[in-house]
Protein backbone atom coordinates (compact mmCIF):
# COMPACT_ATOMS: atom_id res chain seq x y z
CA UNK A 1 0.00 0.00 0.00
CA UNK A 2 2.82 2.41 0.81
CA UNK A 3 5.47 1.00 -1.50
CA UNK A 4 7.30 -1.19 1.03
CA UNK A 5 6.95 -4.93 0.57
CA UNK A 6 7.12 -6.92 3.76
CA UNK A 7 5.16 -8.61 6.46
CA UNK A 8 4.31 -8.22 10.11
CA UNK A 9 5.17 -11.27 12.19
CA UNK A 10 4.00 -11.90 15.76
CA UNK A 11 7.12 -12.19 17.93
CA UNK A 12 5.96 -12.51 21.55
CA UNK A 13 8.50 -12.68 24.30
CA UNK A 14 9.28 -9.16 25.38
CA UNK A 15 5.53 -8.63 25.64
CA UNK A 16 2.69 -10.94 24.57
CA UNK A 17 1.63 -8.67 21.70
CA UNK A 18 5.07 -7.86 20.28
CA UNK A 19 5.52 -7.91 16.51
CA UNK A 20 8.47 -7.63 14.15
CA UNK A 21 8.53 -6.29 10.62
CA UNK A 22 10.25 -8.26 7.88
CA UNK A 23 10.96 -6.18 4.81
CA UNK A 24 11.42 -7.92 1.47
CA UNK A 25 14.90 -6.39 1.09
CA UNK A 26 16.16 -8.63 3.91
CA UNK A 27 15.72 -6.24 6.84
CA UNK A 28 14.11 -7.32 10.12
CA UNK A 29 12.93 -4.66 12.56
CA UNK A 30 12.54 -6.44 15.89
CA UNK A 31 11.91 -3.70 18.46
CA UNK A 32 12.69 -4.96 21.97
CA UNK A 33 12.99 -8.65 21.06
CA UNK A 34 16.79 -8.22 21.05
CA UNK A 35 19.08 -5.67 22.67
CA UNK A 36 22.71 -5.15 23.66
CA UNK A 37 24.49 -4.05 26.79
CA UNK A 38 26.85 -1.62 25.03
CA UNK A 39 26.78 0.15 21.66
CA UNK A 40 28.14 -2.22 19.05
CA UNK A 41 27.72 -5.21 21.37
CA UNK A 42 26.44 -8.62 20.44
CA UNK A 43 22.70 -9.28 20.33
CA UNK A 44 21.09 -10.70 23.44
CA UNK A 45 17.72 -11.07 25.07
CA UNK A 46 16.68 -7.98 27.04
CA UNK A 47 16.68 -8.05 30.84
CA UNK A 48 12.95 -7.48 31.10
CA UNK A 49 10.79 -9.95 29.28
CA UNK A 50 7.34 -11.39 29.71
CA UNK A 51 8.33 -14.86 28.46
CA UNK A 52 11.99 -15.72 27.66
CA UNK A 53 11.06 -19.08 26.08
CA UNK A 54 8.59 -17.35 23.75
CA UNK A 55 11.30 -14.81 22.86
CA UNK A 56 13.68 -17.59 21.86
CA UNK A 57 10.96 -19.20 19.72
CA UNK A 58 10.26 -15.81 18.10
CA UNK A 59 13.94 -15.39 17.25
CA UNK A 60 13.94 -18.84 15.61
CA UNK A 61 10.91 -17.83 13.52
CA UNK A 62 12.70 -14.66 12.41
CA UNK A 63 15.89 -16.53 11.57
CA UNK A 64 13.90 -18.88 9.32
CA UNK A 65 13.25 -15.88 7.06
CA UNK A 66 17.01 -15.38 6.63
CA UNK A 67 17.28 -11.64 7.40
CA UNK A 68 20.40 -9.89 6.16
CA UNK A 69 20.20 -7.08 8.74
CA UNK A 70 18.44 -6.98 12.11
CA UNK A 71 17.47 -3.67 13.69
CA UNK A 72 16.45 -3.45 17.35
CA UNK A 73 15.18 -0.62 19.53
CA UNK A 74 18.29 -0.82 21.74
CA UNK A 75 21.45 -1.75 19.87
CA UNK A 76 22.36 -3.11 16.51
CA UNK A 77 21.97 -3.25 13.68
CA UNK A 78 23.48 -6.67 13.35
CA UNK A 79 24.10 -8.80 10.32
CA UNK A 80 21.63 -11.68 10.20
CA UNK A 81 24.58 -14.09 10.31
CA UNK A 82 25.63 -12.64 13.69
CA UNK A 83 22.16 -13.19 15.15
CA UNK A 84 22.11 -16.69 13.67
CA UNK A 85 25.48 -17.56 15.28
CA UNK A 86 24.22 -16.27 18.64
CA UNK A 87 20.73 -17.81 18.59
CA UNK A 88 20.74 -20.37 15.77
CA UNK A 89 20.72 -23.34 18.13
CA UNK A 90 17.80 -22.01 20.19
CA UNK A 91 19.93 -20.51 23.00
Amino acid sequence: MFGVRGRIVPTPGHTPGSVSILIASGVAIVGDLLSTLVPGGRPRLPFRMDDPAAARRSIQILLAFGPERVYAAHGGPWRGAVVLRRFGNGR
